[in-house]
């Protein structure tokens, strides 16, 4: 049986809890390399591109970049749909994803009164921008109908970061009026295979 290995940082979130999750939900068994903050300066260097999550099959070289760790597992593991195009609609929403998550990202390392601005900006301006784009994108309950794919994956991580009210000025509760995404959230949640990841 070929080994596989996928490594992000210990704790239950980011884009490596999205690959986790995929992983699990296309049955694969995986070792589920989780690095602690304090030895990541040892292990970056080892890393492409000095990141994680980083995939790792055996016999084939290591694979770096969240977006691309899911669109081979979505591939391989019918969490994509089969039509080409199809599935690249579906990229679209996890590189659309991946935008949110750098833009809130970039507030991070602002002084307080820096992050209050643009945080507020965000939710204000992009944020509302985003969430109905992505409300249009959505048929229901899934982003596909009744198919669970790596795009609900993403959406489902994503919502979750904002639930937790660990983000000073983006409230908790900002998804909550947009009914087709929390649909979407409520349907990964309740997906038997996320309920026995969480277990």
């Amino acid at each position: 049986m070929t080994s596989v290995t996928l490594s992000y940082f210990d704790f239950s979130g980011g884009r490596g809890e999205e690959c986790r999750l995929a992983l699990h939900l296309g049955g694969v068994e995986f070792n589920d390399d989780r690095i602690d903050f304090n030895d990541w300066p040892g292990k970056k260097p080892m890393m492409p591109y000095g990141a994680v999550p980083v995939l790792k099959i055996e016999g084939k070289p290591d694979l770096a970049q969240s977006n691309a760790i899911l669109g081979l597992i979505g591939s391989q593991h019918d969490l994509l749909p089969d039509d080409a195009y199809d599935a690249a609609l579906h990229v679209a929403i996890l590189n659309y994803v991946e935008e949110l998550t750098m833009r809130i990202g970039e507030t991070f390392q602002m002084d307080e009164e820096e992050k209050k601005e643009a945080r507020t900006k965000l939710i204000e301006g992009f944020m509302k921008e985003w969430v109905s784009n992505i409300d249009d994108k959505i048929e229901g309950p899934y982003v596909a109908g009744n198919k669970i794919s790596v795009a609900d994956i993403k959406l489902f991580v994503l919502v979750s970061w904002v639930k937790q009210d660990n983000l000073d000025y983006i409230p908790s509760n900002f998804f909550d009026a947009n009914s087709k995404l929390m649909s979407l959230y409520k349907a990964v949640e309740t997906h038997p295979k996320v309920v026995d990841w969480y277990k």
